[in-house]
């Protein structure tokens, strides 16, 4: 993980750009897909949420535009309350709360007292699952049961199955990023947008 470690970290100013973000979710996100099958709809909708904001920031046309200039001008132009499910806000939201399960997730892990598939469900059921209804809970808990093993999971990303800590710094620098964007989305009411 140290080339996701070092993406991560170049998000450490708030002015970081939005492509910087991409880059650096994107490369967390190749994690998430190595979870196997159980967790492709997580790859999937946060690589849609990216592309997403992918556009926004090349529609831009300001080259090194940042989150929070994007969630800005979407408050000063009035988009999220004309069209709140359209607004690149609302994706950015989301990727809020998947930094949210991840961060808590690769804690667990680094903790190594438990299973993968514990972990994940302790992160998904402290994290995500009160945005999802009980029909999404149902299939994510039986999907977990698909998840590899701790073993098998550290071998696919080349980590050492023995050693901890390994995500400590990539968590750091996450949660530094998250609490930014926290930080923004609790000073604006935006946490309940739909």
């Amino acid at each position: 993980p140290k080339i996701l470690t070092e993406a991560w970290s170049q998000l450490l100013d708030e002015n970081a750009s939005a492509k910087a973000f991409i880059h650096a979710f994107r490369l967390l996100n190749q994690v998430i897909g190595m979870l196997g099958k159980a967790f492709s709809f997580v790859n999937q909708d946060v690589e849609k949420k990216l592309q997403i904001l992918e556009r926004t920031e090349i529609s831009r046309g300001k080259p090194g535009i940042s989150l929070h200039e994007i969630m800005q001008e979407e408050l000063d132009n009035e988009i999220l309350k004309k069209t709140p499910v359209a607004s690149t806000t609302r994706n950015i939201l989301r990727l809020y709360r998947a930094m949210c399960f991840i961060s808590v997730f690769l804690t667990m892990l680094d903790n190594g007292e438990k299973e993968l598939r514990e972990c994940a469900s302790l992160a998904y059921d402290n994290t995500l699952s009160m945005y999802h209804m009980f029909a999404i809970r149902s299939v994510v808990k039986l999907a977990l049961y698909t998840l590899p093993t701790r073993s098998n999971f550290y071998k696919s990303i080349h980590l050492d199955t023995e050693k901890k800590d390994q995500f400590a710094e990539l968590v750091g620098s996450v949660e530094h990023v998250r609490l930014g964007i926290k930080e923004f989305l609790d000073q604006h009411n935006l946490h309940t947008l739909p």
